[in-house]
């Protein structure tokens, strides 16, 4: 029996480059006790003091559930605040604390080194295409996603990946 039916299915290679994506992330950060999901909700309550849990949902993907259990663990590590909204009494808004910038800033160059293992292999230009075609993809299929991504949650622009001055056919 071959396996080439699933070796030539870009659902197994982008599951494969997921856990690969996820070691390398816990071997450059593993020691802050932070998981992805944490991180990227640090950021975005960093990012955009005062935001609520429905925004977070949209802003990171992240179903509501997720986001209730991710914001718990944050708040109860002392890294963000939730308190009630004065505008919405049914909303909670979040802020980070000291403590939890100073992790971001942490984490911040061990992420770098992890993105750049990742892509170790690419050259510029491949990453820049790279990032277009997963981004089209992700875009074009959001919908189908049990937490769709929503850039524009948020009152900041969101902006493109960076990507090479050369035009590239992609």
């Amino acid at each position: 029996m071959s396996l080439d039916r699933f070796y030539s299915q870009p659902g197994f290679f982008l599951r494969r480059l997921h856990q690969i994506s996820i070691a390398l992330f816990y071997e450059e950060a593993g020691s802050m006790g932070i998981t992805p999901t944490q991180f990227v909700t640090l950021y975005i309550v960093r990012e955009f003091p005062g935001t609520d849990q429905g925004t977070l949902c949209q802003l990171a993907a992240l179903d509501k559930a997720t986001v209730v259990k991710v914001v718990d663990r944050l708040k109860s590590r002392g890294l963000i605040t939730k308190d009630k909204s004065t505008e919405d009494r049914r909303a909670s808004v979040l802020r980070i604390t000291p403590k939890g910038s100073e992790v971001i800033d942490e984490m911040e160059p061990m992420l770098n080194r992890s993105a750049a293992r990742m892509t170790a292999p690419l050259t510029v230009r491949e990453h820049a295409i790279l990032m277009k075609l997963l981004l089209k993809l992700a875009e074009h299929n959001n919908a189908l996603s049990r937490a769709p991504l929503n850039r524009d949650a948020a009152d900041k622009p969101w902006r493109e990946p960076p990507s090479t001055e050369q035009e590239f056919d992609a």
